[in-house]
């Protein structure tokens, strides 16, 4: 059984909905409302799982030291060169092959896989899927990711020299 359940879905190219005008005074007919398809959605969108047990925010790398920084479930500690994201209470039995962490496009996703169970005590499932958006600043061949001891430990190491502003000079024609 999953703990995680896709709760949220933001989607990054968003358009109001346009309301149509109503109709004239004193006539029987209701207004026209644009409604919005249940067709396929073809925009990109940035989804993100969120549970009782995790609950982090997609945007945790952005905000590092924003609260709520940890629960006793996971901890995100912002250090000089990289930050660490730390889940807790990791079955002993787990093996590297159990987690996945990939960068897709600007989103880090960390997830178990379907076969991790706690232990033979009959404990509850740990299963968890998370998608952080890795904003600029970060260097994507530094994310590192080991078990110690009951932890999954994702290191993001921040990249050096980030360009975030770039000075644009106003010419005269």
């Amino acid at each position: 059984m999953s703990l995680s359940a896709v709760r949220r879905c933001h989607s990054l190219i968003s358009s109001p909905v346009k309301v149509a005008t109503a109709a004239p005074v004193g006539s029987w007919k209701p207004p026209a409302v644009g409604v919005a398809t249940a067709e396929k959605m073809k925009r990109p969108s940035l989804c993100f799982a969120t549970s009782d047990q995790f609950n982090i925010s997609p945007v945790a790398l952005v905000h590092p030291t924003m609260p709520p920084t940890s629960t006793p479930q996971w901890k995100i500690d912002d250090k000089n060169e990289s930050v660490q994201l730390t889940f807790f209470n990791i079955p002993e039995l787990a093996k590297e092959g159990d987690f996945q962490v990939v960068i897709e496009d600007d989103v880090l996703v960390i997830k178990t896989a379907d076969n991790l169970k706690q232990d033979d005590t009959g404990a509850a499932d740990v299963s968890f899927h998370v998608r952080l958006l890795m904003p600029k600043g970060y260097n994507k061949d530094g994310v590192r990711a080991e078990l110690v001891l009951r932890a999954l430990v994702v290191t993001v190491g921040k990249a050096s020299h980030p360009e975030l502003n770039k000075k644009i000079p106003v010419e005269r024609k």
